[in-house]
């Protein structure tokens, strides 16, 4: 497979070298669809990590009712099927289950063998993520290592596995997770903001590459969402609170309107009109520069 070849090198020269298991063969699964001229067709495939609650779930639903069969990949087994059951029952899609804790290197390497030995996804979203509310220097080096694995590295590793079969077949779309915190001073969560940082910075560099290969790469930054992530006691009830109501959206308002972006081509998306107001002014310099200003390390605001 010469055209797989080339894509497979194509893509190991600008993200990494490193050896992966798994056999790099690219192989489709045709499914049986209603009516004879359709029986020979391939029915699409979406993989979505962490796809049991919340964003992640909201895309499962939505990609699920556009007749997407799914790979969803979730820690908790248990979670797992019974969102694969539920989607299986709900819109009569297959849905493969795939426990994999990101957290862990040795689980997204699985992953990325069985991606790059045949389950190639006709789309890729990149949800799995955690957050914290603590000074950077107050929480444990192993969160910060973690959420550097969650955030970065799996979907770095993933987007690897998934890109030279999208290549050599011409087409695939693959969405990442980022933050509207990526475009703001934070006081608290640094490590938040900066992982989300590089998730919207690598989307974005990516996609110019990608031109005229019929694979699109979309980085979306969501604001407050109600997904239960600011529901924690670490977060002191903002979720329940919520204030700056109107900023606030629901996870499948965010799914809708990022596969809306998806399918005008958008590279940086921010659902929502008071969040995309909010984006372009804190990405200002000026905005950037306040913040260091008002921020002092331990995330109070200087006198």
């Amino acid at each position: 497979m010469p055209q797989l070849a080339t894509a497979g090198r194509r893509v190991r020269g600008f993200l990494s070298d490193a050896p992966i298991p798994g056999k790099h063969v690219i192989a489709t699964r045709p499914l049986a669809a209603n009516g004879d001229a359709m029986r020979s067709a391939r029915r699409k495939t979406a993989l979505v990590t962490g796809a049991t609650g919340g964003i992640g779930s909201a895309f499962a639903d939505r990609l699920a009712r556009d007749g997407f069969d799914l790979v969803l990949t979730d820690r908790v087994a248990s979670s797992l099927e019974e969102a694969a059951a539920s989607l299986e029952q709900a819109h009569g899609v297959q849905v493969q289950r795939w426990r994999a804790d990101l957290v862990d290197p040795a689980d997204v390497h699985g992953l990325v063998g069985r991606i790059r030995s045949g389950t190639v996804p006709d789309m890729l979203v990149n949800v799995a993520g955690f957050g914290t509310n603590q000074p950077f220097e107050e929480n444990d080096l192993e969160v910060h290592l973690r959420m550097i694995q969650v955030h970065i590295s799996a979907c770095v590793s993933l987007t690897w596995a998934a890109l030279p079969g999208m290549i050599a077949r011409g087409s695939g779309d693959i969405i990442n997770i980022g933050s509207l915190a990526s475009f703001l001073p934070v006081n608290r969560d640094v490590n938040y903001a900066a992982t989300k940082s590089y998730v919207v910075a690598f989307s974005e560099q990516l996609q110019p590459h990608l031109r005229g290969t019929g694979v699109h790469v979309l980085a979306v930054c969501p604001g407050l969402t109600r997904t239960g992530f600011h529901d924690t006691r670490e977060f002191g009830g903002l979720g329940e609170t919520r204030p700056f109501e109107r900023m606030w959206s629901t996870p499948e308002d965010v799914a809708d309107r990022s596969l809306r972006a998806l399918r005008r081509k958008k590279v940086i998306y921010t659902p929502g009109v008071i969040n995309t107001l909010v984006r372009w002014v804190g990405s200002s310099h000026i905005v950037r520069w306040l913040g260091r200003r008002v921020f002092t390390v331990r995330g109070r605001a200087s006198s």
